[in-house]
């Protein structure tokens, strides 16, 4: 076990990136070019009531309509959907409908 205050960064060649990375934009926004020296293979991006699906080909990241790690889901409604509903009628109600709309694919 390592503990954060011995922890000296990533080294990718022992930690592997993980296979998802959301980030919520809400003050300082980055871009997909920021995450390329991690090769995350796929990035979601919150800003402004959408979310951007990049996914990372090996070099760069390109857009994509559609989540490779979530196929058949459309994350870019649902996602943005979800906080909708989560702001306007609170966190559980959001999740329960969240819930039933997956169970429903």
């Amino acid at each position: 076990m390592v503990l954060a205050t011995e922890w000296n960064g990533i080294d990718l060649e022992s930690d592997p990136p993980p296979d998802l990375a959301l980030e919520v934009d809400a003050t300082s926004p980055s871009t997909p070019g920021d995450y390329e020296p991690l090769r995350v293979p796929e990035l979601w991006i919150y800003r402004e009531e959408a979310i951007v699906i990049n996914v990372f080909d090996g070099q760069h990241y390109r857009e994509s309509s559609d989540s490779p790690t979530f196929p058949g889901i459309p994350v870019r409604e649902l996602i943005p959907e979800a906080v909708r509903r989560a702001w306007q009628a609170g966190s559980s109600v959001a999740v329960r409908h969240f819930e039933n709309v997956l169970q429903e694919l």
